[in-house]
C-alpha cells in the first residue's frame, strides 16, 4: 500500500482481515480522528419516517457538530487542545512505542485533510501489517526498492497516492476569447465566490475554487451554490441578456480577502505541504472560515459584481 491517506485508511482495515499480509509505506503520518458513527436503530428509522421533523432535527445537529469543529481549525490554542486528545487517543490505540512514534503527526491539526476513521491504528498494530517510512525509490519488478536500499516484494501494488485538485483536466477543456480557464488560471486558480470566472460568460462552476470545507459537508455548499446560480440565471433572463460575466474588479476584490483569511490559516502555517496548495504556494482550495459563513456569501446574487451583454 502506496500512501495513507483516505484512500489506504478504508483499504488496509479491509484487506487485513481478508489474510493479506500487508506492507503500508508511509511517507507523511496523517491526523486520524475516530470516526463516531454507529448504526442508526430500526426504532430510530421509524421515527423518522412517522415525524419527518426528527430527521431535520437530526440533519440539523450533525451539521452543528460539523460546524462545531471549525474553531479547532481557525484558533490555534483550540487546535493544539483537539491535538492533545486525538493524540491520547492514538497513544491508546498503539502501544508499541516504535509504531506510535512513527504514526505521530509532525504538523497541526488541519494543515494536510483530516482522516476519519476507527480502525486505522488498530489495522496498524496487527501482526499482519507492516509499516514502511523509508522513501520509496523505485518498483524493480516485484520489489519495491526503498531508499535505505530494503527490499519489499509485492504480488499486488495498491498506489493510494492522492490526486489533483488544484490543476484540474477539465480546465484545459474550457476555451474562451482569452484562451483555456487552465491557461486563465495561471498562476492561481480563482474564481468570484467559488462559482463564476472572470473572462468567461455564461461559465457556471460547482465546487469551484476555494469552495473545498475541511470540517463539513461540500454537499452543503454545493447546495448553496445552486441557488445561487438560479438566481444568477433568472438576473439574466430578467434582463434578456445574452451573456452574463464576472466583473474582475469584484472578483480581484473577493480573492484578496480570502488570500488574507488564508495567510494566517492553518492551511498555510500549519507546517506542512498538502494537496489543497499548488505549485507556487498558494491556496486555491480551502474555503478558510465557517460553511454557514459560505452560504451567506452566495445567499444573495448581486447584478454589480457582473457585466451584462
Amino acid at each position: 500500500m502506496l500512501g495513507t491517506g483516505a484512500s489506504a485508511i478504508q483499504l488496509v482495515p479491509e484487506l487485513r482481515p481478508r489474510g493479506a499480509w500487508v506492507i503500508v509505506l508511509q511517507r507523511t503520518a496523517p491526523w486520524v480522528i475516530p470516526r463516531h458513527d454507529p448504526p442508526t436503530s430500526d426504532r430510530r428509522r421509524r421515527a423518522f419516517r412517522r415525524r419527518p421533523w426528527r430527521q431535520r432535527l437530526a440533519r440539523a445537529l450533525v451539521f452543528a457538530g460539523a460546524e462545531a469543529r471549525f474553531p479547532g481549525f481557525a484558533t490555534p490554542v483550540i487546535g493544539r487542545v483537539a491535538e492533545a486528545v486525538y493524540r491520547r487517543s492514538l497513544r491508546r490505540q498503539i502501544t508499541d512505542p516504535t509504531l506510535r512514534e512513527q504514526v505521530m503527526p509532525r504538523f497541526r491539526l488541519g494543515c494536510k485533510r483530516v482522516l476519519i476513521s476507527s480502525d486505522w491504528y488498530p489495522a496498524l498494530a496487527s501482526p499482519e501489517v507492516r509499516l514502511v517510512t523509508e522513501p520509496v525509490l523505485r518498483i524493480d519488478g516485484a520489489y519495491l526498492v526503498t531508499a535505505a536500499g530494503a527490499r519489499h516484494r509485492a504480488d499486488v501494488l495498491v498506489a493510494a497516492t492522492g490526486f489533483n485538485v488544484t490543476a484540474q483536466p477539465i480546465a484545459t477543456r474550457i476555451r474562451s476569447r482569452g484562451g483555456t480557464l487552465a491557461e486563465h488560471w495561471r498562476p492561481h486558480a480563482s474564481a468570484l465566490r467559488g462559482t463564476t470566472v472572470a473572462g468567461f460568460p455564461n461559465l457556471f462552476l460547482l465546487v469551484g475554487p476555494n469552495t473545498a470545507l475541511a470540517h463539513n459537508s461540500m454537499v452543503y455548499v454545493i447546495e448553496s451554490q445552486i441557488r445561487y446560480v438560479l438566481a444568477a440565471l433568472a438576473a439574466l433572463e430578467a434582463r434578456r441578456a445574452r451573456t452574463i460575466e464576472t466583473d474582475p474588479v469584484a472578483q480581484r476584490h473577493y480573492a484578496d480577502r480570502l488570500d488574507r483569511a488564508l495567510t494566517r490559516s492553518v492551511w498555510q502555517t500549519g507546517g506542512c505541504v498538502s494537496y489543497y496548495q499548488d505549485a507556487g504556494g498558494a491556496n486555491p482550495t480551502i474555503w478558510p472560515h465557517a460553511a454557514a459563513t459560505f452560504a451567506r456569501t452566495v445567499r444573495r446574487f448581486d447584478p454589480a459584481e457582473y457585466l451584462w451583454e
